[in-house]
């Protein structure tokens, strides 16, 4: 252990040159800044990258909603509050009454993609009440 840390120090001193990262960093901003400054194209001299999500699911159809919903072979009630929702909601997007908001059309969709790892996600939030636990009060006479 002792040598892979006097090994892990050489070569942070060959890539800092003895010095602190955070000296690194400053002196890296300093020296963009002075280039924002003098009016240098950043695009040519900076690795400069435009970065862009795939849209996915602006809408999902009523017929996706229960294809999602019996992917994870669970009732309304208990998909509704899986994904944040009231049950009600979840009866009307599978009528077709009202669209999903865009945060839940992407949820169903990823669960349509890796049904196994949402699976295994709602396994993990299920608990199963016991007879004893689903009575809350002792009945008074």
């Amino acid at each position: 252990m002792a040598n892979r840390t006097r090994n892990m120090t050489k070569q942070s001193d060959a890539i800092f040159e003895g010095k602190s990262v955070g000296q690194l960093l400053a002196a890296s901003l300093t020296e963009f800044a002075d280039d924002l400054k003098s009016g240098v194209d950043i695009t040519k001299v900076y690795s400069c990258r435009n970065v862009k999500l795939e849209p996915k699911a602006m809408t999902v159809t009523p017929e996706r909603v229960i294809k999602a919903r019996q992917t994870l072979g669970v009732s309304q009630a208990l998909f509704a509050d899986f994904l944040g929702f009231s049950a009600n909601s979840i009866r009307a997007w599978e009528q077709g009454v009202y669209q999903p908001q865009r945060a839940a059309c992407l949820l169903m969709e990823y669960i349509l993609e890796d049904p196994a790892y949402w699976r295994a996600k709602l396994s993990d939030r299920i608990h199963v009440k016991t007879k004893t636990e689903k009575r809350t009060t002792k009945p008074t006479n």
